[in-house]
């Protein structure tokens, strides 16, 4: 999964001296080439998110994020995808949830302007108007993954769903609340590394790997050797 930048979301923000080379961007020539040229499905909420943004803000207005509206936006199109392979995930309805406003000193564009107390996110949040079905729980220790933040791990407990494994960047922290719903136990590993001791250690039955399209090079370096085909 590849979440968009900002810029291709809103490029009617982005000043006048910045200029477009292509129409397309790179994840829309990946996207094109891939379901041309490979079984890998590449799923990609640009369009789900640029027709939501007539109603409602979906990224945060001093930060590169989404908000949580986009957030669930995503979510629901990753689980659109999911549920194509298994009908009894279900997504659940934005009903189930009430927007909250909050606001946010951490905002990442403010505060490389040291402007994080002044140019606060005032953001409309989406909070289950009932309690979330997971817990968090303390989460498991790996040898072979380098991480660049802590791992979290969601659970419900007494339950039959799935388990999934996430590789993940700070987009799917927005995600994360939705997407913990639909499994029993869920890991998030901040990563752009797989692990073959994470699968085997865990036996997922979901594995998402999502990162942001600004890093849509990384797919150009060779697998680890611990992940090739032929090793």
């Amino acid at each position: 999964m590849i979440m968009p930048v900002k810029s291709n979301i809103y490029p009617e923000y982005l000043p006048d001296m910045i200029k477009r080379e292509k129409d397309q961007s790179k994840l829309l020539q990946l996207t094109e080439y891939m379901y041309k040229n490979s079984h890998v499905k590449i799923i990609d909420a640009t369009q789900e998110i640029k027709n939501a943004k007539s109603g409602a803000e979906v990224y945060y207005q001093h930060d590169i994020h989404m908000n949580f509206q986009g957030g669930y936006i995503a979510y629901k199109k990753l689980m659109e995808e999911i549920n194509k392979v298994n009908p009894d995930l279900k997504i659940v309805p934005e009903s189930e949830y009430k927007k909250v406003l909050k606001h946010i000193h951490n905002a990442d564009l403010s505060r490389q302007l040291s402007l994080e107390h002044v140019l606060l996110n005032d953001e409309w949040h989406l909070e289950k108007k009932g309690k979330v079905s997971y817990e968090t729980v303390d989460p498991p220790v790996y040898e072979t993954v380098s991480f660049l933040q802590p791992t979290v791990r969601t659970q419900i407990k007494n339950s039959k769903l799935p388990k999934a494994v996430v590789y993940r960047d700070s987009f799917f922290n927005l995600i994360m609340p939705y997407f913990s719903e639909n499994f029993s136990d869920c890991i998030y590993i901040w990563s752009k590394e797989m692990s073959v001791e994470v699968i085997e250690k865990e036996t997922p039955g979901y594995v998402v790997y999502e990162f942001l399209e600004s890093g849509i090079d990384k797919l150009l370096e060779d697998n680890p050797s611990g992940i090739r085909k032929n090793k």
